[in-house]
């Protein structure tokens, strides 16, 4: 047997290395240790996707016009995306897609481009999205977004990035015609009535998510809403998001969701006060 030779067989050895690819970090360096390692890891490089920098959008571009169209369409699982009209076609071959994370463009899309976006999104299969529900129709008027748009008919959870207030008479109607909507979530202060409206709009919903940057901060928010709300509802949390992009998590640390869950069925089970609100979370090794 050569030095070039692979010293285990093949199947374990490529699972040994996807195992060690489960650290994203060390993720581009294994792709260099051999051709066959590249094949096997390069899938799992593009199944979690932020086009943000210049040269992950070229990649990307590099990728739709060089391999297959069934690449894009088997790996591309979890999307960042910042909105750029010279992206859209290689995104609309990423019909597997299942979580979404849309960030507003620097200089604002064009209301042809937000169309367009609006319908490539609907090619998807998307299950979890944070998105800034505004800036998918051209008017910014909420109430011409179709809760049942193909985009939407799988969307199970949804973190809401647009400010409550200003679409507060919109977002309600719009959520509460959402088919798959299990789980919500808002940022910052949300008013008593809007809280109670959601609850009651949304019977389908198993958590309402509030999510800040600080525990104290939440903790005082929910002191104030749990004085304030005329009758207790176990899908409301308050908790903190540890980071911004959590909701493209594969799985390897719990997000606000996962914590959301866990803590409502502490509450049925006893655990957890019914009075209290919210889930004190820190960051590992914290």
């Amino acid at each position: 047997m050569s030095s070039a030779d692979p010293c285990f067989p093949l199947e374990l050895e490529q699972l040994i290395f996807e195992m060690a690819a489960e650290d994203r970090t060390d993720l581009v360096r294994l792709l260099t240790v051999a051709k066959r390692v590249n094949i096997w890891l390069e899938p799992i490089l593009y199944s979690i996707l932020r086009l943000i920098r210049e040269s992950n959008c070229q990649a990307f571009l590099h990728a739709a016009a060089s391999k297959p169209p069934s690449f894009l369409v088997n790996n591309i699982r979890r999307l960042l995306l910042v909105p750029r009209e010279e992206l859209f076609p290689a995104l609309r071959m990423c019909t597997k897609t299942t979580h979404v994370l849309l960030m507003a463009a620097a200089d604002h899309n064009t209301p042809a481009g937000e169309s367009e976006l609006l319908d490539i999104l609907g090619g998807m299969d998307i299950r979890c999205a944070a998105l800034r529900l505004t800036s998918l129709v051209p008017s910014g008027n909420l109430s011409e977004l179709r809760g049942r748009h193909p985009a939407f008919l799988n969307l199970s959870h949804l973190e809401v990035l647009d400010n409550l207030r200003s679409i507060r008479h919109s977002v309600i109607p719009f959520i509460s015609n959402l088919p798959s909507l299990t789980h919500l979530a808002f940022h910052d202060s949300m008013q008593p009535d809007d809280v109670q409206a959601i609850l009651t709009s949304c019977q389908r919903l198993k958590c309402l998510v509030v999510l800040s940057g600080s525990n104290g901060y939440s903790r005082d928010l929910s002191s104030t809403m749990g004085a304030a709300l005329l009758e207790k509802d176990e899908r409301l949390v308050y908790t903190t998001f540890l980071r911004w992009d959590e909701c493209l998590e594969q799985g390897t640390r719990p997000t606000y969701w996962d914590v959301a869950d866990a803590f409502i069925e502490d509450k049925r089970n006893g655990r957890v006060a019914d009075d209290v609100l919210y889930v004190i979370r820190t960051k590992p090794g914290a």
